[in-house]
């Protein structure tokens, strides 16, 4: 991937994703996860995070609504997630997929032409991690544990998103055939990254 591909970067997410490719398949993009979410949608998430709101501060209600914000759901500080899946009454696959991914550790997640494939990142002990030694370590591609494939015949559009209130965010938006998905945002919310993404994941060249 160029150098200039951050979610590409982050720990070296394309050269933990190359140790798990046959001979000659392609990677169109990789990056890691450290933090998933999930997102119930529509009318029925909805009426459910109005109703939690309710029982805190009234001012918190909006909190509930901005998906994808530094300020979560209850109004406390905190990084955003880096993928988010979301689903509905109707549309449940994407929400199954997230469950796979707990309890939450690093996670690479890498598309290639026939599927997505998310595997999990198996790190050291903290003790392991510390000191000279510990350093160098950490440049190292760590072992990998397979969670799901996503099969390319689920997924029924890549298109770039955005949400926010003040400032427009942008991410990936992977939309399966039932109409849940994901939204990748892997440490940037830049949108001509996020367009570059979508170019590889059709097919563009790097």
């Amino acid at each position: 991937m160029p150098l200039d591909h951050l979610a590409s970067n982050i720990a070296g997410a394309a050269l933990h994703a190359r140790t798990l490719l046959a001979n000659g398949e392609p990677l169109l993009w990789a990056c890691f996860a450290n933090e998933v979410g999930l997102d119930h949608r529509g009318i029925d998430g909805a009426r459910r995070a109005v109703t939690s709101a309710l029982a805190k501060v009234p001012g918190k209600i909006v909190d509930e609504f901005k998906w994808n914000e530094e300020v979560p759901r209850g109004g406390a500080p905190d990084l955003p997630d880096d993928v988010v899946g979301y689903f509905h009454r109707n549309g449940q696959l994407a929400g199954g997929y997230i469950n796979k991914c707990h309890p939450a550790r690093c996670t690479l997640w890498m598309l290639r032409p026939n599927r997505l494939h998310v595997a999990q990142r198996i790190d050291p002990p903290e003790e392991e991690s510390k000191g000279t030694k510990g350093i160098q370590y950490e440049m190292q591609v760590r072992p990998l544990e397979p969670l799901f494939d996503i099969p390319r015949t689920q997924i029924a559009k890549l298109s770039v998103g955005s949400s926010g209130t003040f400032s427009t965010k942008y991410f990936l938006q992977m939309e399966l055939v039932d109409g849940s998905g994901f939204e990748f945002t892997c440490g940037s919310h830049d949108r001509a990254h996020h367009e570059r993404l979508l170019a590889l994941s059709l097919g563009a060249p790097e």
